[in-house]
């Protein structure tokens, strides 16, 4: 009973904190390269992507050490006030 009870708060605890393929649709994505005489070298991948409120997200994730990512949040732009 108690593993049973352990295995559901992990997950309730993993679903929490990871959020849904479904709230994020993927807008763009690329690389920052760093061109040098012998070629270029790619220094990390971003992704973009507008989530379900209407911000966007952008996750940017270096090659050289891949448990280093980035994340920045941007509020939906509105023209208010403008004619």
């Amino acid at each position: 009973m108690i593993g049973v009870a352990a295995l559901l708060l992990s997950l309730a605890l993993g679903l929490s904190q990871t959020p849904l393929v479904a709230d994020r649709t993927l807008v763009a994505e690329g690389d920052y390269i760093a061109r040098t005489k012998v070629g270029d070298k790619v220094l990390s991948h971003w992704q973009l992507r507008q989530l379900s409120d209407g911000e966007y997200e952008v996750v940017d994730t270096s090659t050289k050490n891949a448990s280093t990512v980035q994340t920045f949040r941007f509020d939906q732009w509105k023209m208010s006030g403008i004619a």
